[in-house]
């Protein structure tokens, strides 16, 4: 298969000095080129505008190729041009863009799905500052001006993944963090049950809604609190006194629990 290399061409040391490209004697170049044009291993060629060197497109098999082919080119044995090759990888434009459609289609349907963990990739990596978050790039782009159940899914799937500068960001586009329900649980009952305690204070200083239900029944503090017991994180006991802080209704927790550790915490806020 046939790769693509570039070669620059740059004054060697026979250049005649103070003229340019345009007055070097470089016909046998010229005709040197054009026959691998005629034979298929160049696909493009010519100076540049300032006259201080020049470019040519081959299509060969490989850079050896290209070096022995250039290494022929009779200009470039009398010194009076320099090359350089360089690999090239010319991105198909065309095909990129029927890709990124396809994955924001992809996209589209595991957040109406709920196929948060799948899904986690597209929301950056909070290790590497320079991963950009495709669904914030995707927003930017418009398109998620015609899906916006997905837009309020991909909020609650940040909630879910803790992704809190994606939430933050896309609240700040006025998308509502308890809109995105398709499994059952909005944003901020799954950043309550996933121990997301940035995220939950982010919710918190954003004030979204404390006493949604989730299809349990459950508000935010509910579903901290049997999380708490059944599904326990680290932060989870935090979250719980963030939320109840934060004015979450204290009968909503379910006092008394069962469970030692959360009961304590309830009665410390006045549960009885």
């Amino acid at each position: 298969m046939k790769k693509l290399f570039l070669v620059f061409f740059s004054p060697g040391a026979a250049w005649i000095e103070g003229k340019n490209i345009f007055e070097q004697p470089l016909d046998d170049h010229v005709n040197f080129i054009h026959q691998l044009y005629r034979e298929g291993k160049v696909m493009m060629a010519g100076p540049f505008r300032d006259g201080t060197g020049g470019l040519t497109i081959m299509t060969v098999e490989s850079e050896t190729e290209a070096k022995e082919l250039i290494e022929r080119d009779p200009d470039v044995i009398r010194e009076i041009l320099r090359p350089e090759i360089r690999a090239w990888f010319p991105i198909d434009w065309e095909a990129y863009e029927s890709a990124r459609a396809d994955s924001f289609r992809d996209a589209v349907q595991g957040l109406e799905a709920g196929d948060f963990s799948r899904l986690e990739p597209l929301f950056g990596d909070p290790s590497s500052p320079d991963c950009r978050c495709r669904i914030i790039e995707w927003y930017e782009r418009g398109l998620f001006a015609s899906e916006r159940r997905a837009l309020e899914e991909a909020l609650t799937c940040a909630c879910f993944l803790g992704r809190t500068e994606v939430v933050d960001y896309l609240m700040a586009q006025g998308v509502d963090p308890s809109a995105g329900i398709s499994t059952g649980l909005d944003g901020f009952h799954w950043a309550a049950n996933r121990g997301q305690l940035d995220t939950v204070k982010l919710l918190i200083r954003r004030q979204a809604r404390l006493e949604t239900r989730s299809m349990y029944g459950g508000t935010v503090l509910g579903t901290a609190v049997w999380s708490a017991i059944n599904e326990p994180r680290a932060d989870h006991i935090r979250i719980v006194e963030a939320l109840i802080e934060a004015g979450a209704r204290l009968d909503e927790a379910g006092y008394p629990t069962g469970n030692d550790l959360v009961d304590e915490v309830l009665r410390r806020y006045g549960a009885a």
